[in-house]
């Protein structure tokens, strides 16, 4: 006859499989940030080579071949644009992702957001704004990581439905003092009832309904859903009389004593100006990758210096001097985390020196890991180089504002 068993032998049946739930859990995680990385690092060389093939010879391709050349990088793009609602899908339902609050300033949020969006309205011929409530205060901790993500997946929606007209974010103070009311209105088709009833779905077959005249997983909506419940706020859609859609969320901001104000005052000078020619240490052990950053900073006429690992990268420091490093994280030898602790353990002169991630790990998680370790900054592959000379620019104005 089969003993049953004890207390003590179900509490520890118990631990056990807690514990194997949650090694399966990691080992998950950490699969599905290699598959990103495995498919972003390929995505940027693709879209590098075809940018530089762009620069090199546009002027010489007839009007044919520009547009297959642009086709290609289209086609990248929206690839890029799937993988990344894959991700963040996963990222979303994820039971570690946690709320992260930070110092941040209502002008520089503005500024990020209209640089991200309006370009894209603009080449649909579309309005697009950003209205603040001027009693929202300057000063505040939010979780701008997630809200930028909600956004996003709402705006992305907006402006990929609406084929004429306007797209306007609007973000007001309601009658609770600590949260911040969103609303993204657009002039597009519109819900229906049963659509509006089925927006914020898990469920990818009922959410993909809403996608069905244009490309994409149908996993936007519930996305946003996901991170706007995950910050303590509430989703909805709002009825509109007009044709259009009006989607809103809340989300909770913390208060910035005076004292925080006085410190971050100086961030209102973290404004980008050229300093020239730099002298840049490229650590990036895909050649294809390598090839292409080193042409579009060279084209920028910066000094760059190549390493394959960290290993190289100490070597070259120990050698000579550099204004910054653009650190790759996954190289053989010593990862990029690896190299950046190293560094600022050291104290050797080059213990300071500003180093910017470069890298296919797009989870929250990750962006929040390379800050632990310290890093200053980082960008994410495919690599817009408009955007990684503005972060270089930034990490070393607040460098030299800090007397590093």
């Amino acid at each position: 006859m089969k003993k049953t068993p004890s207390y003590e032998e179900l509490a520890q049946m118990h631990t056990a499989l807690l514990e194997k739930r949650k090694a399966e859990r990691i080992a998950i995680r950490e699969l599905i940030g290699n598959i990103g990385h495995e498919i972003r690092t390929p995505l940027n060389g693709m879209l590098g080579y075809s940018n530089i093939i762009k620069d090199q010879l546009g002027p010489l391709l007839t009007q044919k071949h520009t547009g297959y050349l642009n086709h290609i990088i289209d086609a990248g793009n929206r690839l890029m644009d799937r993988v990344s609602d894959l991700f963040e899908y996963y990222d979303a339902t994820s039971e570690e992702l946690v709320p992260y609050f930070q110092h941040l300033l209502r002008q520089d949020l503005k500024k990020e957001w209209m640089a991200k969006y309006l370009p894209r309205a603009s080449a649909k011929g579309l309005l697009f704004d950003i209205r603040i409530d001027p009693e929202i205060p300057s000063h505040l901790k939010l979780d701008g990581g997630k809200v930028s993500r909600i956004l996003g997946q709402l705006l992305g929606n907006s402006l990929k439905f609406t084929q004429k007209g306007s797209v306007i974010l609007e973000i007001q103070l309601p009658q609770n003092p600590l949260l911040l009311l969103f609303k993204v209105i657009d002039t597009g088709k519109g819900l229906s009832v049963d659509e509006r009833d089925h927006l914020f779905q898990h469920d990818v077959t009922a959410v993909s309904s809403y996608n069905k005249e244009s490309d994409g997983c149908g996993l936007g909506a519930a996305v946003a859903m996901t991170l706007v419940r995950l910050l303590g706020g509430e989703i909805w859609v709002e009825h509109t009389s007009e044709k259009g859609t009006c989607v809103c969320f809340t989300t909770p901001f913390q208060a910035v004593t005076q004292e925080e104000e006085k410190d971050a005052a100086l961030a209102t000078l973290d404004t980008v100006s050229d300093s020239g020619a730099l002298n840049i240490l490229l650590a990036e052990d895909d050649e294809m990758n390598q090839k292409t950053v080193y042409y579009f900073l060279r084209k920028l006429n910066h000094i760059v210096a190549l390493a394959k690992n960290g290993r190289e990268v100490l070597e070259l420091l120990e050698a000579r001097s550099f204004d910054v490093i653009l650190m790759d994280i996954k190289m053989p030898v010593m990862t990029g985390v690896e190299t950046t602790m190293h560094i600022r353990r050291s104290s050797n002169a080059y213990k300071d020196i500003p180093i910017i991630a470069m890298t296919a790990y797009a989870r929250i998680e990750d962006s929040q890991m390379f800050k632990k370790v310290g890093m200053d900054d980082h960008v994410i592959k495919p690599l817009d180089f408009k955007i990684v000379m503005d972060k270089i620019q930034k990490v070393l104005n607040r460098k030299e504002r800090e007397g590093i």
